[in-house]
């Protein structure tokens, strides 16, 4: 009789045959129709992207010959998600110069970096003939769109 009784639970404990639709393949999502994807923080994916709503590019060609790169950043799930880090691509027509690394002042709430005019590859008479997209993450890996601006000089 134990044996009857290892055969019924055996027989109970499986399903009915896995099927595509259970793997998510053949274009279903897996997800019922009434259900939305989810991400870590609760909220739909997709809506949950940082975003930079200024950014400038200026150098001071005298004393210090340098690069001065300012952003400011936000993002939906509060200010004190960002990344303490956003990086600036300096860029000639389509072609990459250099990438600097922006470091967040908490007293302003403003991505910062100072950077040698060698280091950027940019004189600052060229200034104006250079792009620089400014980039952010959270602190879940999700990216800004680039936040693109001519280079000035003061």
């Amino acid at each position: 009789m134990s044996k009857n009784w290892l055969l019924v639970a055996f027989s109970v404990g499986c399903g009915g045959p896995i099927t595509a639709k259970d793997l998510g393949e053949g274009g279903d999502s897996g997800l019922e129709e009434d259900q939305t994807s989810v991400d870590v923080d609760g909220g739909p994916s997709g809506t949950q992207n940082p975003s930079v709503s200024y950014a400038q590019a200026f150098c001071e060609a005298a004393p210090a010959r340098e690069w001065t790169f300012t952003a400011t950043a936000s993002d939906p799930q509060g200010i004190d998600s960002l990344s303490p880090t956003g990086f600036v691509q300096v860029l000639s027509g389509e072609d990459w110069v250099s990438e600097h690394l922006l470091s967040i002042d908490l007293a302003t709430q403003r991505y910062l970096a100072s950077v040698s005019v060698a280091d950027v590859g940019v004189p600052c008479d060229r200034a104006s003939d250079h792009d620089f997209s400014f980039t952010v993450v959270d602190e879940d890996g999700n990216v800004s769109e680039p936040k693109i601006v001519s280079g000035g000089t003061e």
